[in-house]
């Protein structure tokens, strides 16, 4: 379970993980209990992060772009940090 108040140690050790599997910083587009946690607004635990989509900066603005399954190297790095935790979302 995801607890508010390990976030930031799990996407810290998530980081680390993405870099020991070959992979590049990406940013996600998250919601549920984790996006909600993480903006403060509720203290309760969660069972996964479910990720929406991908985002990146382009010239001062942020760019949304779907995604309909997390890179293989991001599921590769998410397995350290606890099983079936990264959960992707987005559907065609």
């Amino acid at each position: 379970m995801i607890e508010p108040g390990n976030l930031k140690e799990i996407f810290t050790a998530l980081d680390r993980q993405i870099e020991v599997h070959g992979g590049s910083p990406i940013g996600l587009v998250v919601c549920g209990g984790t996006a909600l946690a993480a903006l403060g607004l509720v203290n309760r635990t969660t069972k996964d992060v479910d990720v929406m989509g991908s985002v990146e900066e382009i010239g001062g603005r942020l760019i949304i772009h779907k995604i309909d399954a997390l890179p293989t190297w991001l599921g590769e790095a998410a397995e350290p940090t606890g099983p079936d935790i990264f959960q992707a979302l987005c559907c065609n």
